[in-house]
């Protein structure tokens, strides 16, 4: 295992380490309000194949529901449970990357260095979506390779545009910058989430609160986003979206928030 680490720190860790498991850049984005209409995210995740072992991949993994997924898998299956949205996976052919870490890791770094696009085996129709969520790993510094594949693909001018990442310590490392430069006309959130690729499974937390400030959380107990005047308190709702006197004690739904009552 810490041959597993120190091969992921050389990979993916920038100059300056910061091993929190969640990071925003902003926790207030004047520049992307909350957006109704169609939403999907597109991810890119890198594994291993079926039978080899997972420590030599190129992403850690997590188990969920009895499924293997990879670390920007896993958080994009969260936002989708969360959020209701469509999904699209940016894909490439399975021999693309070797396996071995280190000759996937050397690969990765050549096109980075050489600015080489390799050629997807997904195809991308966003037209109609209005918030488009995407997810990557952090390579080298910079997005995967892959990624600049996808945008060269898509036209996101006019969209909602938010970005996780998932790291070993380098957080969102400017992304939603690199995804502004790609695309210029796109409504590009500041306000990232980053979680450490080897901790995604301890912080579904960090998902909900992201997709709650960013306004395109749906609870699934179909209470969101009450209305009320502004002279009455907002309403309380239990788990099973019924409403609930003053005085009522345990979990409630309030604002479109989740709270614990005692």
């Amino acid at each position: 295992m810490k041959k597993v680490l120190t091969l992921t720190a050389a990979m993916l860790l920038t100059a300056v380490v910061s091993m929190t498991a969640y990071n925003a850049q902003a926790s207030d984005d004047p520049t992307v309000a909350p957006q109704e209409g169609k939403t999907v995210i597109v991810y890119f995740s890198k594994t291993v194949p079926d039978g080899v072992d997972a420590t030599t991949g190129a992403t850690p993994t997590a188990t969920y529901k009895g499924k293997t997924l990879g670390a920007t898998q896993y958080i994009a299956t969260l936002v989708q449970e969360q959020t209701g949205a469509d999904v699209q996976r940016i894909t490439i052919a399975d021999d693309h990357y070797p396996v071995e870490y280190n000759d996937m890791a050397n690969q990765a770094r050549e096109e980075r260095d050489n600015n080489i696009h390799p050629a997807l085996t997904s195809t991308h129709d966003l037209s109609q979506f209005e918030n488009i969520i995407i997810g990557m790993p952090v390579w080298w510094f910079t997005m995967p390779m892959p990624m600049y594949s996808f945008f060269d693909n898509v036209d996101l001018s006019g969209k909602n545009v938010y970005i996780f990442t998932t790291h070993a310590g380098s957080g969102l490392n400017s992304n939603p910058s690199r995804v502004k430069e790609v695309e210029p006309d796109a409504n590009v959130s500041t306000d990232g989430l980053a979680i450490s690729g080897e901790q995604v499974a301890q912080n579904a937390s960090s998902v909900t609160t992201w997709l709650q400030r960013i306004g395109l959380y749906k609870d699934p107990t179909g209470v969101r986003n009450i209305t009320v005047g502004n002279t009455r308190p907002f309403p309380a709702f239990n788990l099973q979206g019924q409403q609930v006197p003053e005085g009522y004690k345990g979990i409630v739904i309030k604002n479109g928030r989740k709270m614990i009552i005692k």
